[in-house]
């Protein structure tokens, strides 16, 4: 029977909520040496301490923040001016054995990654939607393509909007959808009036998704799955 897998980290998914994935707050060397002893399957914690905490080998420096100056001082040790030791960032760390022997513990990873991912892919984009007079789908897409600024993900979705005049349902507009660089709105705006668009909407993205994310495949390979 297969065992509910137990995670540290602070963004909850939809796995939480069905009461799938069990979530621990841990401190930070906590969450590595948990995560080695099999207490914990899957946490997300600094490089610096998977660094320091992961493999518990021979110490070749000594970290510590400081802002007095005393721990230099009491150690013989002076501050070298822009020299960088480690950069470090979150890194989501795993049990191998969990994720080989747990099928809910590698799906909540597969989750995770896809969550994140899509979540990065869609910092910086988002959703414009504008109606655009027109003969057919077609005859839109055509002057919706001719802008390269416009051309969307893989490319616009043009959609007819019904209306109705003198008792019979007719297209006049059709509804463009595209996806733009938040730093390419206004300028995306311009070249959508200029082809004769107008009701622009625009909304804020969370994720994008895509087929699959290269992590997972990268992941799988790794695990030999």
């Amino acid at each position: 029977m297969d065992t509910v897998p137990v995670i540290c980290l602070e963004q909850l998914c939809d796995a939480h909520k069905s009461g799938d994935l069990e979530v621990w707050f841990q401190r930070p060397k906590d969450i590595v040496r948990k995560i080695k002893s099999g207490d914990l399957d899957l946490g997300i914690v600094g490089y610096d301490i998977v660094c320091e905490c992961g493999e518990m080998g021979t110490t070749d420096a000594i970290l510590d923040l400081v802002s007095s100056g005393m721990t230099l001082a009491e150690n013989n040790l002076k501050e070298i001016k822009g020299g960088v030791v480690l950069e470090s960032q979150a890194v989501r760390v795993a049990s191998r054995r969990s994720l080989n022997m747990s099928k809910g513990a590698l799906e909540i990873t597969h989750e995770m990654l896809e969550r994140l991912e899509a979540h990065l892919r869609a910092i910086g984009v988002v959703t414009v939607v504008a109606n655009m007079r027109g003969n057919s789908a077609e005859e839109v897409a055509e002057r919706v393509l001719s802008q390269p600024s416009l051309s969307g993900l893989q490319g616009p979705t043009v959609s007819p909007v019904f209306c109705k005049r003198d008792g019979k349902v007719v297209v006049d507009f059709f509804a463009i959808i595209i996806c733009v660089l938040q730093m390419e709105l206004y300028k995306s705006v311009q070249q959508l009036r200029a082809i004769g668009g107008s009701g622009v909407l625009v909304s804020d993205l969370t994720y994008i998704f895509e087929e699959e994310t290269p992590r997972w495949r990268t992941l799988l390979s790794e695990l030999g799955l």
